[in-house]
């Protein structure tokens, strides 16, 4: 005796290959990012441009689990990262090439996440609401600078006239972000409330602070003007990504914050869950 396969039949078979066929797709991904950071870590432990292969690392990492945002709460992003701070040694002498050092690392601590030449809006990390920060960078500058100090006015216009090598965007624009109702941090606190300049005989982090949903960014918001009283630097700009007449949905922007363990801890004030592997020296 035979059966037909009824439409309700067909269409249980067909979200059954669906499924299987996601969890094949989630699998080949988790094996390829294993090899792909077994790989780096290999080239990591032969002595080659340490920054460049833990920046490489963080990179894939940080690519790899965006493309399962759906499987990851905002803690398990974070704790997922193969992000460690990278320590940098700035060497140059001459201010311009000073400050465009400077500029380029908080590119990159950006463009590890969110690309604003590629893309319009942040991209979605995790699927809950929360707030993750990551240190990027502890910056600091060789003794042949002899405690050179860069005016925080000069290093804006540096940004805003400047491009980095990643496409036509100037640092200014690319840290502003190009998404629907962008503001900038700055509007958010007093000119007299930031520190007035960078002091090469002190030691800095760039940090990748990224919030989602409205309470959370409010908190942020609320946040900013007790923060920067306490050694922050500079805060380059945000991006808010939101959906036509709603609230905003996401928020990201880089900072430029005088490095100290102790003072670090006031990041929680932003609401922050650190990402993992996180380097805490002095």
């Amino acid at each position: 005796m035979r059966y037909a396969i009824g439409s309700t039949d067909k269409m249980k078979l067909k979200k059954k290959g669906l499924a299987l066929s996601t969890i094949a797709t989630l699998i080949i991904v988790i094996l390829i990012m294993v090899i792909l950071l077994a790989f780096i870590s290999l080239l990591y432990s032969k002595n080659l441009d340490k920054e460049l292969v833990a920046e490489n690392k963080c990179r894939m990492s940080a690519k790899i689990l965006r493309t399962l945002s759906h499987s990851y709460d905002h803690e398990a992003f974070a704790d997922s990262l193969e992000c460690p701070t990278m320590d940098v040694v700035i060497e140059e002498k001459d201010p311009e090439e000073v400050m465009r050092g400077i500029a380029d690392h908080m590119d990159t601590c950006l463009s590890i996440f969110f690309d604003p030449g590629q893309e319009r809006n942040p991209p979605e990390l995790f699927n809950d609401k929360g707030v993750v920060c990551l240190i990027c960078h502890r910056i600091s500058f060789s003794e042949g600078l002899g405690g050179r100090i860069i005016d925080r006015e000069e290093f804006e216009s540096f940004l805003k006239d400047e491009y980095p090598n990643r496409g036509s965007l100037t640092y200014y624009d690319r840290f502003a972000g190009l998404a629907t109702g962008q503001i900038k941090m700055r509007d958010l606190v007093n000119d007299d409330d930031l520190l007035d300049t960078i002091d090469t005989s002190k030691t800095y982090a760039t940090v990748f602070v990224y919030a989602k949903g409205y309470s959370f960014i409010e908190g942020i918001k609320n946040s900013i003007k007790k923060l920067v009283r306490k050694t922050l630097g500079f805060i380059a700009g945000a991006a808010y990504s939101m959906s036509i007449s709603s609230e905003p949905e996401i928020a990201v922007f880089i900072m430029l914050k005088e490095y100290d363990v102790n003072e670090l801890s006031d990041l929680a004030d932003l609401g922050c869950y650190m990402a993992g592997k996180q380097s805490t020296k002095p």
